[in-house]
């Protein structure tokens, strides 16, 4: 999921932003083969590459087809699910930042429609939303709002379901990221990337795929690819 538009100036949230791909996609069966970053006019993209159990050599004209005879496929969910996984766990992040807690779950019942309308907007540049998250074993129940450019136009283009089924998604992803153990994989990977030991002659931080079988243990496919 390449990011050649649109970034962030936040290092760090480009990497949970990429991890947040690589978990979900390896937990819905894919194949992650690389995850990586790069600095490009002071922002950070990235890109993560992988192969999915649905998918074929034909995949964007099966998809095609599909589209226009109005059925949606796995292989369309799967690639929505890993674009707004993304999205979601850089704002997952940065609300741990704002609201010092090292424990926050996503608002299911939030104003999603924000989130929704941009997804499915036609403006290129409508990129900012706002998510609202709770503080785990907080006495209070204000919830910490974020709101940023965390879309790409590569990853609101790989949103490939119908706008019904949106709702459903995004809050399936939610729970997927706010489960312990999976975000737990994200910060793991998120940090490898962000090692200096992982920044090649090129300035760009890369996660090969044996360094991620080895993250991703146990979640879909783990031998490397």
């Amino acid at each position: 999921m390449a990011e050649p538009q649109f970034g962030t100036d936040s290092m760090e949230e480009a990497a949970f932003h990429e991890a947040g791909h690589a978990v979900v996609g390896a937990l819905l069966g894919c194949r992650i083969s690389e995850v990586s970053i790069l600095n490009t006019n002071g922002l950070w993209e990235g890109q993560c590459h992988f192969q999915g159990p649905q998918f074929s050599t034909n995949e964007s004209l099966k998809y095609a087809l599909d589209l226009v005879s109005g059925v949606e496929t796995d292989r369309g969910r799967t690639q929505s699910q890993m674009a707004i996984a993304g999205i979601l766990a850089q704002a997952k992040r940065l609300a741990e930042k704002k609201g010092e807690c090292n424990s926050v779950s996503f608002v299911y019942e939030g104003p999603l429609n924000d989130f929704i309308g941009i997804i499915t907007s036609d403006n290129p540049l409508a990129l900012n939303a706002e998510l609202h998250f709770a503080k785990a074993n907080s006495a209070t129940t204000t919830p910490v709002t974020v709101r940023g450019c965390w879309f790409s136009r590569t990853d609101r283009g790989d949103v490939k379901c119908r706008p019904e089924s949106l709702t459903e998604l995004i809050i399936a992803t939610m729970k997927l990221l706010d489960t312990q153990a999976n975000w737990n994989r994200v910060i793991a990977v998120a940090k490898e990337l962000l090692s200096p030991c992982n920044r090649n002659v090129d300035a760009k931080f890369v996660l090969n795929s044996d360094q991620l079988s080895s993250l991703l243990l146990g979640l879909g496919h783990t031998e490397p690819v």
